[in-house]
Order: C-alpha cells, then sequence, then structure tokens
C-alpha cells in the first residue's frame, strides 16, 4: 500500500456512514481494528478511541490535508475557538442556490466558507460563490496558502481569502466584504426548513391559515419574498443558531473529541444514538 493509498483510507474514516455506524451499534470495534491496519497511534499506547481518531487526523493534517481537514478546522478555530459552540451554529454542506457551501457559520451573523485544498480545480467557483453571496454576510475561500493568490486572481473581489497554515491555523489573507444588502429572502427561505419559515411568516404577517400540503410552500414563499434583504437574514441567522446551540446539542458537541466536531455538526443523530457514540469513543482503544 503506497503511502497515498494509505491517507485516502484514512480519509474515508471521518465520513458520516463511519460515525452513524458506530453510534446505532454502540460499538467501536470496526473502526478500531480499520486504525489498526493502518497503523494509527504508537504500538502499545494506552488511551480511548477518541485519542485514535484524535491521532489519525493529525496524520492527515501532516501529509493528506483533505477536505476534512479544513472542515475540522473551521470547526475548532472558529465555532470552538474564536466564537463558542453555545452562541455560534456550524452548518456543513448546507444547499444554497443550486450549490452546497462546505461550511457555515452562524453567530452574530452569516459567513460561509468554500474549501479549495490543494487536490481541487477552481471549475465550480464561478457558480458557487455567487450562489453564497446571494445568502450570506460573508463569504470566505478557505484553501491551500500555496493557491491563496491563484484565488485571489480568480474570485469575485467580494470575497475573502484564508488559508490553513501547517500548524492548522486560520489566517485571513482577504478580508471579505460584510453586506446584508445582498441577501436575497427567496434564497434564504429554501435554507429553512418547513417549522422555520412558517415561524417568520407568522412574526411577521401573523397567523396563517391551515392550509393542504400542496400549497404550502407557495404561499409562505410569497409572504417570506416580501420580507427586506435585512429581515430574512435576521432569520436566517436565527434558525440556524437555534438548530444546534441548545444545551443537550452543546454538551454533545463539547464531548467529542476535537476530530469529530466538524462531524458532529454534519451528522444528526437522535440522543440514544448520541450516548452509545460518546460511550463508544470513550471505551479503551
Amino acid at each position: 500500500m503506497t503511502p497515498l493509498d494509505r491517507s485516502r483510507l484514512l480519509a474515508r474514516i471521518f465520513t458520516r456512514p463511519v460515525l452513524e455506524s458506530v453510534a446505532r451499534r454502540g460499538c467501536a470495534n470496526e473502526l478500531v481494528e480499520k486504525l489498526a491496519r493502518l497503523e494509527v497511534g504508537a504500538p502499545g499506547s494506552q488511551g480511548c478511541v477518541a485519542d485514535l481518531l484524535d491521532a489519525g487526523l493529525k496524520e492527515l493534517g501532516r501529509g493528506y490535508r483533505c477536505e476534512y481537514v479544513y472542515k475540522a478546522a473551521i470547526a475548532s478555530r472558529i465555532v470552538f475557538g474564536k466564537h463558542s459552540p453555545r452562541t455560534a451554529s456550524l452548518a456543513i454542506e448546507l444547499n444554497v442556490a443550486g450549490s452546497i457551501v462546505d461550511a457555515a457559520v452562524f453567530n452574530g451573523t452569516s459567513t460561509a466558507y468554500e474549501i479549495k485544498t490543494e487536490f481541487d480545480s477552481p471549475m465550480r467557483l464561478t457558480t458557487q460563490t455567487p450562489a453564497y453571496l446571494r445568502a450570506f454576510d460573508r463569504v470566505n475561500l478557505v484553501t491551500h496558502p500555496a493557491a491563496a493568490d491563484k484565488y485571489a486572481a480568480l474570485l469575485d473581489s467580494r470575497v475573502g481569502i484564508y488559508v490553513l497554515s501547517k500548524d492548522d491555523t486560520l489566517s485571513e489573507r482577504r478580508r471579505a466584504v460584510s453586506d446584508v444588502s445582498r441577501v436575497e429572502p427567496a434564497v434564504v427561505f429554501r435554507m429553512l426548513r418547513r417549522a422555520e419559515y412558517m415561524q417568520v411568516v407568522a412574526e411577521h404577517f401573523g397567523p396563517q391559515p391551515a392550509l393542504p400540503n400542496g400549497l404550502v410552500d407557495a404561499h409562505y414563499a410569497a409572504l417570506f419574498g416580501e420580507l427586506t434583504s435585512e429581515q430574512a437574514h435576521r432569520a436566517l441567522v436565527a434558525a440556524m443558531r437555534a438548530r444546534t446551540t441548545d444545551t443537550e446539542s452543546v454538551e454533545y458537541l463539547k464531548a467529542l473529541p476535537q476530530s469529530l466536531r466538524a462531524l458532529g455538526y454534519a451528522t444528526p443523530l437522535s440522543a440514544p444514538q448520541r450516548r452509545q457514540l460518546l460511550n463508544a469513543l470513550s471505551a479503551p482503544a
């Protein structure tokens, strides 16, 4: 097995299906076996499953900086570092106007983070970043230090540039232009769940009549479209923050090892599954 093949196999461990499997089973034996075959961690070292996963992510950070390494840095450095999981929410792979933003942080405002690793091409950026500018106050690209100048020349000047250094520090190379006025209510509407946009409409336009299921979206979309950009943006931030800043979610996310924080935000689990996952991660490796 080549070092590149090994790194790719290691990267596949930090995915939703793997986390979901451990949470369902309440057991990480298969995961530990995979990590052992990849020789993650020092031979004979003592520790729990979470420690092994942290060691695995550190290895990826040193030799194979895949997309998940960047997502993990955003979770740790921005949500848990610059802000707090009690006040800031992280959305992973959020659908925005036909594109999927890699990460988005919602605290007092909204910030999109599109990731381009050293293995990626800039091909889709011409459609991705314009879509994000229609929904977020700030839009940033996060990339490898060697690629920063290339992307700065390609991107809309309103898009900020961050680089992920060798020590997993996120450094700002170009500041994003903050502008809530460009936010389009119709785009925001499609980012919200039904209960969320119904609540927003009721707050602004009062109670709404009961409607057949097939007519609900169109009715509420028309009313939501009458909001100002600022009102729609406030609604988006409030809804996204509410999804993960409740006490139960915060305690769960804080209990996860640093290597799984981004994956914790990306993977919906029931309360029993969360408990089973944390128990499995705390077991001896």
